[in-house]
């Protein structure tokens, strides 16, 4: 993923103090992410997962769109323990691919970690499927 050094700082000010399983959205041009969109939406801490505000998001990647940006993917953040996708987050993850449009080949779906760290994965559309993985992240000024 590469990613405007802005906008790495704005995502990274959005989660210093935030319980985990918050989120947003990213989008960008050219295949660089230079917008995201936190959901301010409040989030049930009794469960253990990000509930994205869809109405609200969907209105935005509109707006984004009209705009000429690309919607790029989902963050959300997770303790400072867990680097990794959750098994609900892959379910999650296969389920937006499934249903985005064709033309989408692939999403990114950052996680925050508070105060410390973003990590990036990478969904892919290939022959067998959708196909996640971990993906490098280039910080570049823009």
């Amino acid at each position: 993923m590469v990613i405007c050094a802005s906008t790495y700082q704005k995502i990274m000010n959005s989660y210093p103090i935030v319980p985990p399983e918050n989120g947003g959205i990213i989008g960008g041009m050219n295949g660089v992410v230079n917008a995201y969109y936190h959901d301010n939406t409040e989030q049930d801490q009794s469960c253990a997962v990000y509930l994205p505000n869809i109405v609200v998001l969907n209105q935005k990647i509109t707006s984004w769109s009209q705009s000429g940006i690309d919607f790029m993917g989902i963050i959300h953040s997770h303790p400072t323990t867990q680097i990794d996708l959750s098994s609900s987050d892959i379910d999650y993850i296969t389920h937006i691919m499934a249903n985005v449009p064709y033309n989408i080949n692939y999403l990114y779906f950052p996680i925050a970690i508070p105060n410390n760290m973003l990590y990036s994965y990478i969904a892919l559309r290939c022959d067998s499927g959708i196909q996640i993985k971990s993906d490098e992240i280039k910080i570049i000024q823009f």
